[in-house]
């Protein structure tokens, strides 16, 4: 069954912030949906335009207080050759490694980017997914209220 997620976003910054849907995809998979929004969201967003270029490009991702106290994700990390970079004190540590092994390894929870935090931080949610049928498919494709990622 046709798989439909929505895609949101929401942006922090010191003088404004944003909440909103991006938009609405149908998939087979979850992981179609995990690699699409890699792509055309994350990615895009960190480097550019030039995905096939640059996708295993390494990058950073400095992680939420706490998030490592589940001990699966922390587990997790060496099947998605990701490594922790440590800062020590207080600050979170960054997790380490391409963007599409990061947002795999995420599955779903937000990524937030805190690069530059004095421009705001933004953070992605694709975790609202549920299976619909076929015909329920086809009338969301026809009226362009969601996007096919199907392979």
């Amino acid at each position: 069954m046709p798989i439909l997620t929505k895609i949101q976003f929401s942006h922090y910054a010191p003088k404004d912030s944003e909440d909103g849907i991006k938009e609405f995809v149908i998939s087979d998979t979850l992981e179609q949906v995990v690699l699409y929004v890699d792509k055309e969201h994350l990615f895009n967003y960190l480097f550019g335009e030039n995905y096939d270029e640059n996708k295993d490009e390494e990058c950073s991702l400095t992680l939420t207080k706490g998030f490592l106290d589940n001990p699966e994700k922390k587990n997790q990390l060496e099947q998605h050759n990701l490594a922790l970079k440590e800062w020590g004190g207080t600050m979170s540590p960054d997790v380490v490694g391409t963007a599409r092994n990061i947002t795999l390894w995420l599955e779903a929870n937000n990524w937030q980017d805190f690069d530059d935090a004095s421009y705001g931080v933004t953070q992605w949610d694709w975790s609202n997914h549920q299976e619909i049928s076929q015909a329920e498919a086809e009338v969301l494709l026809n009226l362009k209220i969601a996007k096919d990622i199907r392979n």
